[in-house]
């Protein structure tokens, strides 16, 4: 008898765990636009760096739904 209870509790602990990624849904990122700083002057290896960086980001990322 006690390996029918263990196994109803083995069960229904297994559908709670099914569940739970249920109620943890993920607004999807990114829900505002990104700014990139560079806090260096502009022409330097840092803002190309920036530049070529951000130019791999998408350009409407806010409107995406």
């Amino acid at each position: 008898m006690a390996t029918s209870s263990t196994r109803r509790e083995l069960m229904s602990g297994l559908a709670v765990a099914a569940l739970l990624p249920v109620a943890a849904w993920a607004q999807p990122f990114p829900n505002r636009p990104i700014k990139l700083i560079v806090p260096f002057a502009a022409g330097g290896a840092a803002d190309l760096f920036g530049r070529s960086l951000a130019s791999g980001f998408p350009r409407s990322s806010a409107s995406r739904s």
